[in-house]
């Protein structure tokens, strides 16, 4: 069972946010309008940015040089978001885009540039129906289900009503109500009961294979003592991450804009921080 510290850390990781301005892309700018326009928004880190695509069309759509001959579903279909020259992936959480990036924490604001026309469908996944974000976090959140328990069978039993609270707990960005479901519903109470911890490793942009993903045990099976981040890293990672090292001399892990400490089981990690798709994303950055 999750304590009241337990409670109050999550509670602040879902708390935090990115201060984020989206300019239109001249592109797409009406020729009456002289200049772009710019929006900006405080997103939520636990958050994906296709749940404020409506936002961004109600305030651009007056702008648009072609907005009268498309529907509001098409423009919304249409719409990807750039950060220099980096298309952005709508699919990935908003806090791990901004980690995956290696954008400087301490910065202001994140500027992105937003598009409705030239959809990237070469590096972004096409967005082929209104409920496509829907349909991706539900396949996300049953995958990690079924590494949590060698099966789906938690989140498949789950009552219609519950299934719909729980996305709708998503959309509205609602703790208390996703808590009621996934931490009490889906999850086992004790993180060591764990079957494997659903983790996804991300190497720094310009790396070609830039995700691993393995099963990881809650527990080493031979000494039976918990397996820290450290230990993770140094199997997948051991050039960067020496057993021996007792700082991280190369490089770091990030995980909800936080610098992790290595001696921290994983399984505790992920009760503690994990994204609202059910899994640990933990970007791997290389010390300056």
């Amino acid at each position: 069972m999750l304590s009241s510290t337990d409670l109050d850390v999550i509670d602040r990781i879902w708390k935090g946010t990115i201060k984020i301005s989206v300019r239109l892309s001249p592109l797409d700018l009406n020729i009456h309008h002289h200049k772009s326009p710019v929006y900006y928004l405080t997103a939520k880190r636990n958050s994906f940015l296709p749940l404020y695509y409506d936002d961004f069309l109600k305030f651009f759509k007056p702008y648009l040089n072609f907005a009268t001959e498309q529907t509001f579903e098409r423009l919304k279909l249409n719409l990807w978001l750039e950060f220099e020259d980096i298309p952005i992936k709508w699919n990935y959480p908003i806090g791990l885009l901004y980690d995956y990036l290696g954008l400087d924490l301490n910065a202001h604001v994140w500027n992105l540039k937003i598009h409705f026309n030239n959809y990237p469908t070469d590096f972004l996944i096409p967005q082929i129906k209104l409920d496509f974000m829907e349909k991706f976090w539900v396949n996300q959140i049953k995958e990690a289900c079924y590494i949590q328990h060698s099966s789906a069978k938690p989140i498949m039993s789950l009552s219609t009503v519950d299934s719909s609270s729980l996305w709708e707990s998503v959309k509205a960005h609602d703790f208390s109500q996703f808590n009621s479901i996934f931490y009490k519903k889906i999850l086992p109470p004790v993180s060591t009961d764990l079957k494997h911890v659903p983790v996804k490793v991300y190497l720094p942009y310009s790396s070609s294979n830039f995700i691993l993903q393995e099963l990881v045990e809650p527990k080493d099976p031979e000494t039976n003592l918990k397996i820290t981040i450290k230990d993770v890293l140094n199997k997948w990672l051991p050039d960067l991450f020496s057993k021996n090292d007792p700082n991280y001399k190369y490089a770091f892990p990030l995980i909800q804009g936080i610098i992790v400490p290595g001696n921290v089981p994983i399984c505790e990690l992920y009760y503690l921080m994990t994204y609202l798709d059910g899994f640990l994303h933990i970007c791997i950055l290389m010390n300056s």
